[in-house]
């Protein structure tokens, strides 16, 4: 399917981790020109060593310095722009109960994971309706924002309240043609998961009824698509994609369907 991205401009932020930088490769791939934020230059060489073609720009920025969000990404639109599509793949990735994270970590989860994504999509915002760039402004947040889980109850928080706010901003800029969704992976193979499982906390493989996690790129995908024109339609809205893990009790097989279960689904990894 052609997206009819080709030429289009987007700034990924959180560029150099896992879901960002393939969400990068995805656009790339499209057409797109793509401008990179990330924490480190580094980690942005590493993606831009992936993509199609070289990105316009790699901007080093720490998300959770909120004080210069607005200023950084209205010089990025400027210098960069004009741009069509704004996607932040921003992570926490600390894990601690809720009886013992101190101020700090939860406040740093705030701004990294909700705040710097707003006041991000706000500047943007502003520069592309100023453009007349009718375009997407695409969050990643994720399935804590309805469910418990105890080892990172303020991830679950910021997802909430990062949904939330998305919702507000799509019903804001849909009389000057921006959209605006989230995309809420499940379980992802990212420095995420890997975080998890070095804690021996379990990923939940098992309660998942396509019978595994979900790869970078299939998160990437949904996030471009919903980017793109085909997607016109979408706004206002968060997008599951966990694998169905919302649907399952978490039963070894849904009863009446032993039968449809052949090997090749069992032995899948």
């Amino acid at each position: 399917m052609n997206l009819g991205l080709e030429g289009k401009r987007a700034l990924v932020l959180g560029a150099g981790g896992s879901i960002g930088g393939a969400i990068v490769e995805s656009l790339s791939r499209e057409g797109c020109e793509v401008s990179l934020l990330g924490r480190t230059l580094n980690s942005l060489d590493a993606t831009a060593a992936r993509m199609d073609r070289p990105p316009i720009a790699r901007h080093s920025l720490d998300l959770g310095e909120v004080g210069r969000i607005d200023e950084e990404i209205s010089q990025i639109c400027e210098s960069d722009g004009p741009i069509d599509i704004v996607m932040c793949a921003a992570a926490g990735a600390h894990f601690e109960s809720l009886w013992t994270v101190d101020t700090t970590e939860w406040l740093r989860e705030i701004e990294v994971k909700y705040l710097a994504t707003m006041l991000a999509f706000r500047a943007a915002s502003r520069h592309m309706a100023a453009h007349g760039r009718c375009g997407a402004l695409v969050a990643l947040s994720g399935i804590a924002s309805e469910a418990v889980f105890s080892t990172n109850p303020m991830n679950g928080a910021t997802n909430a309240a990062l949904e939330n706010n998305i919702r507000i901003l799509a019903a804001a800029l849909a009389p000057v043609g921006i959209r605006a969704v989230c995309v809420s992976p499940g379980m992802t193979r990212s420095k995420r998961y890997s975080a998890f499982t070095e804690m021996g906390v379990d990923a939940g493989d098992a309660s998942i009824p396509i019978g595994r996690i979900a790869e970078p790129d299939e998160i990437a995908d949904v996030c471009v698509f919903l980017a793109s024109e085909r997607a016109s339609y979408v706004t206002g809205t968060t997008v599951v994609a966990d694998g169905g893990r919302r649907l399952w009790d978490g039963g070894s097989l849904l009863p009446g369907n032993e039968h449809l279960l052949d090997a090749s689904h069992k032995d899948r990894s």
